[in-house]
């Protein structure tokens, strides 16, 4: 498809090696009203933050294992009769203008997605990821499927956690100073500049 239908094929030790054919599949959907859309940066402090979603222990094959090397476990599965109702209810309270931010959970998981949420705002954020799962890893870096990480007004805290009841936990606020702050049980685990993940996450592409 496109352009990379072209780069299906290559050469090594003087045999061609193509790729096996893939299905690749394009959605596109309508908006009706512009100002419903919502954007993934967080945008003033003192906001809720809240994590849609359940996690699970799904660390195989994820960031978090390639970057350390390990390997098996259970990777993420789809559960669209879960996800489907929560689906309904984010599209509710976003009716209702009730989400500020929102942003998706993919590679490298909660910490990842919390990391870009304060690129380029001046802002920071203060989480504890106790309620998100039973251990650290998998609250942090579980690649769990059909989450996201949204930003509330404190006005508008009671009404969205009504609309989305279990589905919806809070972890923390956003901050005005830019630093970016998780604790488990009670013990800070990250706290840096957010400036410093910015770096960090350019850097490949930098370097």
């Amino acid at each position: 498809s496109g352009k990379d239908s072209m780069k299906n094929d290559f050469r090594a030790g003087g045999k061609k090696i193509s790729v096996p054919p893939t299905v690749l599949y394009s959605v596109a959907a309508a908006i009706s009203d512009v100002r419903q859309t919502v954007t993934s940066e967080i945008k003033g402090a003192g906001d809720g933050i809240y994590l849609l979603g359940r996690t699970y222990g799904e660390l195989g094959a994820s960031e978090f294992q390639l970057l350390f090397g390990a390997a098996g476990g259970q990777v993420p599965v789809v559960r669209p009769k879960q996800a489907l109702p929560m689906y309904y209810k984010v599209m509710a309270a976003n009716r209702e203008g009730l989400i500020r931010s929102s942003h998706d959970l993919s590679d490298g998981g909660l910490a990842v997605a919390l990391a870009e949420i304060t690129f380029g705002t001046g802002l920071g954020l203060d989480v504890a990821v106790d309620a998100v799962a039973d251990s650290v890893a998998t609250a942090l870096y579980s690649e769990s499927h059909s989450r996201f990480v949204v930003t509330v007004k404190p006005g508008h805290r009671a009404r969205f956690e009504e609309i989305l009841g279990g589905a919806a936990v809070r972890i923390g606020e956003t901050t005005a100073e830019p630093k970016f702050r998780i604790a488990w049980q009670n013990r800070p685990v990250v706290a840096c500049a957010c400036d410093e993940l910015a770096r960090a996450w350019q850097q490949e592409l930098l370097s």
